[in-house]
Formats: C-alpha cells, structure tokens, sequence
C-alpha cells in the first residue's frame, strides 16, 4: 500500500482474517499513527510488517489490546503477534520506553514472537529510550534471531538477546552501554557486522573488564566482518573469540599500511580461524605475522 490514504475501516474488516503480510510505504501526508494503528487492529493473523517513509508517525510502542480511543495522532502501537518487522526510512520516529496506557506498551518487549527487526534510517529509534522497571533496561524481546540497525543515533543495551543468530550494526553512534561483549560471551551469536560505528569494542573491554576463562562459556561467533580493526583486534576481544570464529573480514580505514604489534599478537589468540579477507586493505604494505598457520585455509 503506497500513498494512498487507508481503506475503510468497515471494508478491511471484511477481508479474509488470514492477511499475513502488510507493506505501507510513501504515507507522509495521508495517514497518522493513530489511523495506522486502527488498520492493523483490523488484521489479526497479521506477521509481517514493513513500514517505510512514513513520516507523521512519531512514537512506537505495543499494546496486548489495541483501543482505538487510546491512541493519539503520532503514535503507532503494534499488535503483538508479530514476527517480522521492518521499518525505513522514518526520521522522527522513536520507541517509547514506557507505555502512554500503562501495561506492555513499553519498547518492544511485547512482541514475544518477534524474530526478526530491520531498523534502517530511523536516527531517533531509541533516543527516547530509557532503562524502566518493566522493560528491565532492554528495548527488544528475547526472541529476536535476526538484527539489523542502520543509522541509529544511539544504542541501547543488547545483551539480553540471548536467541540472536545474526547481527548487523551500520553507521550508528552512542554505542556505550550496547553490552556486545557480554552478548558475545553469553549468546547464540554466529554472524556479526560492524561498520561505521566506531568505538563499539574497544567501549565494551574497557566497561567490563577481562572475562574470566573460568567463568566465561564459550562464544558461538563464527564470522565477523567489521571496520574496526583497533577494537577487534584486541586481547580481550581475541581471546573470547578463540575458539569459535573461523572467518574474519577486515575493513580498515584507507591510511592504514600495516598492523601494530599488539594487533598482530591479537590476531594470532584466534587460534580456530580459517579464512582472513584483507581484500579492502588497499594501502597494507605488509601481512601481519603469523599467518603461515593458515596456509591450509585461506587469506584473501
């Protein structure tokens, strides 16, 4: 559905109650939260969201019962049956960190089916957003697998996405406090990317400090693909990683021509890896040292 105003009401309510899938782009001028909110209370087999360029839409939150009288004009609140949810392209949209009705319109924790989130070009997404007693300090629920955050001015914590298979994070900033590290320690992720959001590592070591061999599982990563190479490239992030990641992809910035001791003796803590892509490193005059362990894989 693109710019065109909502259908009626009484005619949406009409349709099969098996819709699934619903994809609302270009509605700037035409539609408000409030009339957004009451279509989707129309679609209770509904799954699949994707919402682009929708620009009167400045809240979001989720209710377990949606109420048409209890919505104001630029507030969005999802149903919670959710379990794949897109949104682009939305500059002044923000998640609300607690519910305007009381209940579980706070974050996104009330989508318990959620499994997948795309947030892209979306700056004030959790710039609202505040740690709360019901939302226990995290903006997602725990059944999200899947991740993607592009062009979001500021991270919120992620550590408790204990479900998390893959993540993206593109261009974003105020990462103190996102948790990665711990994530890392004590999730289930394997495909992480990182790019433009600098500080993201090297933050997490200094504010949690060296995890202890002793107490800490083993992570599942098994490839990374990031821009920052001073923050991976560092002991603790290295040797938390040892035993699992098997591809690493390395984009450095176009000065660099070669890595630092420490970063070479980095590298060499992961000690399960089996392909290296320094294919972007145009300007590195020379390979780091150690890389004769992995003749039988693969440098790229």
């Amino acid at each position: 559905m693109s710019e065109c105003p909502p259908p009626p009401f009484d005619g949406l309510r009409k349709l099969p109650s098996t819709i699934k899938f619903l994809e609302i782009s270009d509605w700037n001028r035409v539609t408000s939260g409030k009339e957004l909110t009451q279509m989707l209370c129309c679609l209770p087999k509904l799954s699949e969201l994707t919402i682009k360029r929708c620009g009167k839409i400045t809240g979001l939150g989720v209710v377990e019962q949606l109420k048409e009288e209890e919505t104001d004009e630029a507030l969005l609140l999802l149903p919670p049956q959710l379990q794949k949810l897109d949104i682009w392209d939305c500059p002044e949209l923000s998640l609300r960190a607690d519910s305007p009705y009381g209940g579980n319109g706070g974050s996104l924790q009330a989508l318990s089916s959620l499994h997948s989130l795309d947030i892209d070009h979306c700056p004030k997404f959790l710039a609202c957003y505040l740690p709360s007693p019901s939302s226990s300090g995290f903006p997602f629920p725990t059944s999200l697998q899947s991740l993607l955050l592009d062009g979001v001015e500021k991270l919120a914590p992620l550590s408790n996405l204990a479900s998390l298979v893959n993540l993206q994070i593109w261009d974003c900033g105020g990462s103190e406090g996102a948790g990665l590290r711990r994530l890392l320690a004590h999730g289930c992720l394997s495909e992480l990317f990182v790019t433009g959001t600098p500080n993201l590592f090297s933050t997490e070591c200094c504010s949690e400090g060296t995890l202890e061999p002793s107490s800490s599982p083993s992570t599942k990563l098994q490839w990374l693909e990031t821009d920052d190479v001073a923050g991976v490239l560092a002991a603790p992030i290295c040797t938390l990683l040892s035993s699992s990641l098997t591809c690493l992809s390395l984009w450095p910035n176009e000065e660099m021509e070669r890595f630092t001791e420490e970063q070479e003796e980095a590298l060499q803590l992961l000690t399960s890896l089996q392909q290296l892509d320094l294919s972007d490193c145009n300007k590195l005059q020379c390979f780091p040292a150690g890389l004769q362990r992995l003749s039988n894989h693969c440098v790229l």
